[in-house]
């Protein structure tokens, strides 16, 4: 449950954050419902849901699995640098750290809060953990200065989902110029 003080400047930060079980959407349209042409988002019975920034984050499935295999996180030692190896490495980290920036409120500490009340709980008490204290949207309004300004993580959606842009052509490309030719007849037969 989001227990932030109505009217201060951390309700303005955290609004907007996107939920964790939103990443469903990026494969199955509309999932929760739609929000327009007539509202039906069933997803709001959910007492955590906040507000919605993006109506859908819909991808699609094969876009996914193709940014997912050119994810690279770090550019292996002796290897060539070519400038997509380079490119994949750059664009795994934006579009991850975008992702788990737009998360915003719902942090380690959002799920420690949540932990205890399904544990038993109060509602009405403040949970052991105050705030989004660990998550990545947190530990930038903290450590960056004038971040705080930013406000609404369900902006960072932007870049990552750029970045899943970029990585599923990049995957497009390894897959369909034969360097990946197991993944290809799996996509194939998909």
């Amino acid at each position: 449950l989001c227990r932030i003080e109505p009217g201060t400047h951390a309700e303005h930060t955290y609004r907007f954050s996107v939920g964790p079980w939103r990443l469903a959407e990026m494969v199955w349209p509309n999932v929760f419902g739609r929000q327009f042409p007539k509202h039906r988002r069933w997803i709001e019975a959910l007492p955590a849901e906040g507000l919605v920034w993006v109506p859908s984050l819909y991808m699609g499935l094969l876009p996914l699995l193709l940014a997912v295999a050119a994810m690279q996180f770090r550019l292996k030692k002796g290897a060539r640098r070519e400038a997509s190896r380079v490119r994949a490495v750059w664009m795994s980290w934006v579009a991850v750290l975008g992702l788990l920036g737009a998360f915003g409120w719902y942090g380690l500490g959002w799920l420690v809060n949540e932990g205890a009340l399904l544990f038993g709980g109060d509602p009405a008490e403040p949970g052991p953990v105050p705030g989004a204290i660990g998550g990545l949207y947190w530990l930038m309004n903290t450590f960056l200065p004038g971040y705080a300004y930013f406000r609404y993580p369900g902006k960072l959606l932007v870049p990552a989902a750029l970045g899943l842009s970029m990585l599923a052509g990049l995957g497009f490309d390894r897959v369909f110029s034969g360097r990946a030719p197991r993944f290809g007849r799996g996509l194939l037969w998909l």
